[in-house]
């Protein structure tokens, strides 16, 4: 037994545990196992090997599912792709090709002992568990004058947070329904359901709050371009777009001015929007949500739209087989760097991005002080 656990400790392992060798490889490691179990002395193993084991343990550890979102969440941060960051998408895309469509579908229709049994060494867990960060984060997160504060939650799901106020936009979730008593209103881009959570909705409207769409029945539902006052001074203007060539008038785009105390931030989300020449802000937009692959020239919608900031999203739709449609870490860093913008940035699941707005100097402003 002992050879095998030396042979164990002497193969090179993959993140996930694979094993590539041929059965001649197999052999020849078992015999030299047991050779230094001879050698070792009294059949035991020596302190060498332990050490090997236990730097193995804690390399393999670093690279858990936990581990790693974790490790996005305190060692890295959306506004720089360095080395760390890199790794750390090289190995959870590992975890996400593992993960099926068909797998991601069952686990919203498990029950929580069975989802929990289906995240164990899946990134199903990292996916639970950035939901579970943001409604630790969302209560405790003071959000000053001037600032906005947004966590992503999947593919192109945010939850922002003014000085006084909080809302939703496309948020898709298994557990999303615990929102509900923190936003103020909920915004969905369209009926794909890779973009609104079924159970969040009715928790909405159940609480008497605003669900904005073009499918929900409801009073707030949106059927063309118009201006709509939210809470307080948050204005929001709507539109109608195409998703593709066949899906047309099928997008609603959201284009939020987040009110007085954030500076006047605006919030451009266009959801699947694909055609850039429908999208016509009125307001300068400090931050700009698109689709980086639904076919939308991007590089002439930043163009266009002069953003302050871009935060690619739509990546790694589980709903999708892993080869059609559902876009790696790798494909998004790589569009994000090609774009002619020094403020692109693919945030990742239950990541907290925080803005704060310039203020403006005026020019009698700086005379006065010269």
């Amino acid at each position: 037994m002992k050879g095998f656990y030396l042979s164990s400790v002497l193969l090179k392992r993959t993140v996930m545990g694979k094993i590539m060798m041929s059965k001649l490889d197999f052999f020849c490691f078992f015999l030299l196992s047991c050779c230094l179990v001879a050698c070792s002395g009294n059949g035991t193993v020596s302190d060498e090997v332990k050490k090997e084991t236990t730097e193995e343990q804690e390399n393999t550890d670093r690279y858990t599912v936990e581990a790693l979102m974790n490790a996005f969440w305190t060692e890295t941060s959306y506004l720089k792709f360095d080395k760390r960051r890199l790794e750390i998408m090289d190995y959870m895309q590992e975890y996400a090709d593992l993960c099926s469509n068909t797998a991601f579908k069952a686990y919203y229709a498990a029950e929580s002992e069975e989802a929990a049994r289906m995240e164990e060494g899946s990134i199903l867990l990292y996916h639970r568990k950035a939901l579970e960060k943001v409604l630790e984060e969302l209560p405790k997160a003071e959000v000053l004058e001037g600032e906005v504060v947004l966590w992503q939650v999947y593919n192109m799901g945010y939850v922002v947070k003014t000085p006084s106020h909080c809302f939703g936009i496309d948020v898709k979730h298994k557990d999303a329904a615990k929102l509900a008593p923190y936003l103020d209103f909920l915004l969905i881009t369209h009926a794909h359901e890779d973009h609104y959570t079924t159970d969040l909705t009715e928790a909405m409207m159940a609480l008497g709050k605003p669900v904005y769409s073009n499918f929900v029945e409801n009073e707030y539902k949106v059927t063309g371009k118009k201006t709509i006052q939210l809470v307080d001074d948050i204005e929001m203007e709507v539109d109608i777009t195409d998703h593709n060539a066949t899906l047309l008038n099928f997008v609603v785009t959201y284009q939020i001015d987040c009110g007085a105390d954030t500076g006047h931030c605006v919030i451009f989300h266009v959801g699947d929007s694909y055609n850039h020449k429908q999208l016509n802000p009125s307001k300068k937009v400090n931050i700009f949500i698109p689709h980086l692959a639904v076919g939308m020239d991007m590089a002439a919608a930043v163009s266009k739209i002069k953003p302050e900031m871009v935060l690619m999203s739509h990546i790694l739709e589980l709903d999708h087989p892993v080869t059609k449609w559902r876009w790696s870490y790798q494909y998004g860093v790589a569009r994000c760097q090609e774009l002619a913008h020094d403020k692109v940035y693919l945030p990742v699941w239950g990541e907290k991005i925080n803005y704060k707005k310039v203020k403006a100097v005026s020019y009698t402003h700086l005379r006065a002080h010269e």
